[in-house]
């Protein structure tokens, strides 16, 4: 087990990963987004008020990019996360929740072009963007809630978000 010291290192570091995540999809920096992710990161989207939509899950740091591409990365965002429990499992794993409050602007018009250019990402994106995109009917400018949990993984010395579970929780 790590030591309390250790133990506070890993939960500062993976909270830094999570900033820089946020901060990578905010400015579009793939550089930065590859450096807080593993290259086998398990992306999966829910929606606390639609259960009944298949579940999916997106495999590899590239998959999500290109979903987050679609999603995200032609419009304004600002993801802030907040309130993180980060708790260190032993010296190479770590599990943390946090709350997001998200912020984008989309058109529906955008919203359609975005579906039909998902459908040539994965087989799960073009569902993925339905629960993210689905507040944007007719309206420019949305605030997401979501709830995010993930878990962390130390390679070479560096923690690195290895599995994120999104959930939407509610829009404005």
């Amino acid at each position: 087990m790590p030591t309390d010291l250790e133990r506070l290192i890993a939960i500062e570091d993976c909270k830094q990963a999570r900033y820089n995540f946020h901060r990578s999809l905010d400015t579009k920096d793939r550089d930065l987004y590859l450096s807080t992710v593993s290259a086998d990161l398990v992306f999966i989207p829910k929606d606390a008020n639609n259960p009944d939509l298949p579940e999916i899950v997106m495999n590899g740091a590239d998959t999500f990019w290109g979903f987050a591409e679609q999603v995200l990365l032609s419009r304004k965002s600002i993801h802030l996360g907040v309130a993180p429990q980060i708790t260190v499992i032993d010296e190479n794993n770590a599990t943390g929740f946090w709350y997001i409050y998200g912020y984008g602007e989309l058109t529906e018009a955008e919203a359609a072009e975005k579906r039909a250019e998902a459908k040539e990402i994965d087989e799960h994106a073009e569902q993925a963007l339905e629960i993210f995109a689905a507040d944007a009917s007719g309206s420019k400018k949305s605030i997401a809630f979501e709830s995010i949990e993930d878990e962390y993984v130390r390679i070479g010395g560096k923690w690195v978000i290895s599995r994120i579970l999104v959930t939407a929780l509610a829009s404005l």
